[in-house]
């Protein structure tokens, strides 16, 4: 618990130097009049989107955990998701591991089967990201060429997990060196996990799930932005959002912060919309969505706190 608390407030403090410093691109006591304006109907309706997302992410969260042999109690299942969000703002959502250190200490569930269930979880959401993001550019007539570059580097990457010989060239290189022969069994088992979960009859479905899931957060995301009269096609918002947290998602830093935010708010400036309630909005969208899940995660840690114990045995 202790780590957890060590990593929230550096997160915390991240974020608002961050908006503090973006609220000065604009009138700072604008924004500030803008946020509390607020109406508390339209925060809930994004607040209850923003909620759907989590629960459509549970949903597929229990989907693997079946599909690779584990009969998990629902209520483990939720508190072992719910947790993990309290470590969202964690750098490429490694947070996401306390998922996998909950299953071990109740269910002695693998780590190897647990971590390449996360990996695949991130994978197809980053992979909807990227579906979306190119056939947006075709639709809006945009086919930049970082687009069709991150589309074909997707590809080769699953053609490159899924095909055998690389994996045993991969292997052969990996039994030179005697340090790591002994972690060589973890690898070999997280490989025919992960192998069992690209299969299409997983694999179309969770990407169905990551696709449900964002369509969700664009509802949610819609509905700030046209509170603070950025009225714009929802279908271009969309595509617009899913670059921008594309460009997030591969930056590797806590949440996209900083490479989402500001290229989302370039672009709706861009677009001609007032500078004070774009920014006004992104705040109000990183509340909605990631804030929002953090609080969830340690709402959870607080009230389930006897069935989280173990967390002080990795601190």
């Amino acid at each position: 618990m202790n780590r957890i608390k060590k990593n929230i407030f550096p997160s915390v403090l991240f974020s608002a130097l961050f908006f503090i410093v973006l609220s000065f691109w604009g009138d700072s006591h604008q924004i500030f009049l803008l946020l509390k304006e607020f109406p508390l109907s339209n925060l809930l309706i994004a607040l209850a989107f923003s909620f759907a997302v989590f629960v459509v992410r549970l949903i597929k969260w229990r989907f693997y955990l079946i599909k690779m042999g584990e009969k998990i109690p629902s209520k483990d299942v939720f508190l072992s998701f719910f947790a993990a969000l309290s470590l969202s703002f964690s750098p490429g959502k490694i947070g996401d591991l306390l998922k996998s250190y909950y299953l071990n200490e109740r269910h002695s569930v693998r780590f190897t089967k647990t971590f390449s269930i996360i990996l695949m979880e991130r994978m197809t959401e980053v992979y909807s990201l990227i579906l979306i993001v190119f056939f947006g550019s075709i639709i809006f007539g945009n086919n930049s060429l970082i687009t069709v570059l991150i589309f074909i580097l997707a590809h080769l990457l699953i053609f490159i997990v899924i095909k055998k010989e690389y994996y045993e060239l991969i292997l052969s290189k990996l039994h030179r060196y005697e340090r790591i022969q002994k972690y060589l069994k973890y690898f070999q088992s997280l490989y025919g996990n992960l192998i069992e979960l690209i299969k299409l009859k997983i694999f179309i479905p969770s990407m169905l799930l990551s696709l449900l899931s964002w369509i969700f957060e664009f509802i949610a995301i819609f509905t700030i932005l046209t509170t603070f009269k950025i009225k714009h096609n929802f279908y271009e918002i969309s595509y617009f959002y899913s670059f921008s947290t594309l460009l997030g998602s591969i930056s590797f830093l806590p949440a996209g912060i900083g490479i989402m935010d500001t290229s989302f708010s370039f672009i709706l400036i861009l677009l001609g919309f007032d500078e004070n309630s774009v920014l006004a909005s992104t705040i109000m969208i990183r509340i909605s969505t990631l804030w929002f899940g953090i609080l969830l995660g340690i709402l959870t840690l607080i009230i389930f706190r006897s069935q989280m114990n173990f967390i002080s045995k990795y601190d």
